[in-house]
Formats: C-alpha cells, structure tokens, sequence
C-alpha cells in the first residue's frame, strides 16, 4: 500500500473513530467502527487489510472511494449493494427516457392482477409490453 493510499485511510479512520465516539461516548478511543457492521477496529487493521476501501456509488457506476468498511462488509454486502444500486440506476434511466434495453417488470392491476411484462423508453415516453410468456 502506498503512502498516500496510507495516509489517506488514516484520515478516513480518524473521521470515523470520531464520528463513533460523538454517538457514543462510552466507545472506545482510537477505534473505528464498520458502517454497515458497527463492529470496532484498531489502527492496525488498515495495514492488515481488515478494513477496505469502499466506493460511493459503486465503482461501476463512476462512484469515488469514500469510506473504509470491514473486508468482510465489502465483500459479503458490496456485491449486493452495487446490485441494487445498478438495478435503480436502470429505473431512473427508464423514467428518464433513456433506457432502450428492456427491463422486466411487473404492475399491479385491478383485483390484485399482476401482469409481467418488459419496459423500455426514448424521448416519446415510457412503453410497457405485457409479454404472454410470462403471464401462465
């Protein structure tokens, strides 16, 4: 690890070890605490390779490293992170009249009727295909 990737995942833990102790007073001095996990790491984890750089938004999506999280955070929940965000950027995308990719999805009509279909868009609007396939 270089010594400004170093120097700046020591800043992130000071940050955090502070923001820790302004929400509870009783946590330990000098300790980060994992956002997604809460569970507490010393300074050593950084060189250890316990705590990781996490990008916000993904970094599939352009997102920039922001935060460290636990190793095991990042890899058990990062996958599932950048899956939900990349299924709502596709969403936005649709409403946004520039998804020309179909997405799958489901309305919910009269009587509790669930109809599956596929949607796609453009600047004339948003279109959705029941497809009969998918509706046995």
């Amino acid at each position: 690890m270089g010594t400004r990737q170093l120097a700046r995942k020591g800043r992130w833990f000071e940050i955090g070890a502070q923001a820790a102790r302004r929400i509870d007073p009783t946590w330990p001095e000098d300790v980060y605490a994992c956002p997604l996990c809460l569970r507490g790491f010393d300074r050593a984890a950084i060189t250890d390779h316990e705590l990781t750089v996490e990008h916000v938004p993904p970094k599939a999506t352009g997102g920039r490293p922001m935060v460290l999280t636990c190793k095991t955070c990042n890899n058990n929940h990062g996958s599932a992170l950048d899956a939900e965000h990349h299924a709502a950027m596709r969403y936005l995308r649709l409403t946004a009249g520039e998804l020309d990719t179909p997405i799958r999805m489901r309305i919910l009509g009269p009587g509790g009727y669930i109809l599956h279909g596929e949607a796609t868009s453009d600047a004339g609007g948003v279109r959705f295909h029941g497809v009969p396939a998918m509706n046995d």
